[in-house]
């Protein structure tokens, strides 16, 4: 509900503000798929009922989704450019046969010394810390060693026959923002359900059920390839236009 004292909003200004939260809006506008028409009228009694005002041009809101997505356009392209930039320069690994073991925090803390005692044990690891559990990645075939390490009442979960879809990436994705959302949706289109993604400086890592690790791979590994063709079609262009 708007503040009694709050100023009228203008016409663009209500359009921005009705669709900032409808993202399948965005996403259509984003993609060039909308009759402004159409959603204008579709949004009056919305955006109407935000501007205190009698009545608005539903012109007025046409104009406004247009030049707003004018702005998402050109957002995507930028941002589609830099994630491309960051993706086909990535590397795409493949460990199978993991598990994950998820305990209460207070139990780990008293056996530090115990859990790294089994790394040079392990062809892979990983320990990552919630606000009340922290969980561990291993091989399955050490999962009783880990296990061990913690009484039954310790333990919360454990997910077995996992794998690690590990994207290795230059520097630059510390400063690019989207990449995992990006990825992730891809994964999501297919369903592909993420166990955990953890993100250890450069490296980010998709854990997922062994069942779905080579469809993941192949969607990854399908998606760098097409950004690579993208980035070199880019760059083609760009030189045909400076010739």
């Amino acid at each position: 509900m708007e503040p009694a004292d709050a100023q009228p909003l203008t016409a663009a200004e209500a359009t921005r503000k009705v669709v900032s939260g409808r993202p399948s809006i965005i996403d259509a506008l984003r993609e060039e798929i909308v009759n402004y028409t159409a959603l204008a009228e579709r949004l009056y009694p919305e955006i109407l009922a935000i501007t205190r005002k009698e009545k608005v041009n539903v012109e007025a809101i046409k104009m406004a989704l247009m030049r707003y997505a004018d702005t998402l356009q050109a957002e995507k392209k930028i941002l589609e450019q830099n994630i491309a930039g960051v993706l086909a320069r990535s590397v795409l690994e493949l460990k199978n046969n993991l598990a994950s073991i998820t305990v209460k925090q207070g139990s780990v803390f008293s056996k530090v010394r115990e859990i790294f005692n089994q790394i040079p044990k392990l062809r892979f690891f990983q320990l990552s810390q919630g606000t009340t559990t922290f969980t561990i990645i291993a091989d399955q075939s050490n999962l009783r060693d880990v296990s061990q390490l913690f009484a039954s009442e310790e333990i919360i979960t454990v997910c077995e026959d996992q794998s690690a879809l590990i994207l290795v990436s230059p520097l630059d994705i510390l400063q690019v923002s989207g990449i995992i959302a990006y990825l992730s949706a891809d994964l999501a289109r297919e369903e592909v359900n993420i166990t955990q993604i953890i993100s250890c400086h450069t490296d980010t890592i998709f854990l997922v059920s062994r069942k779905d690790a080579m469809k993941a791979y192949k969607i990854l590994e399908e998606k760098i390839f097409l950004l690579k063709g993208f980035l070199k079609g880019e760059a083609r262009k760009k030189e045909t236009s400076e010739k």
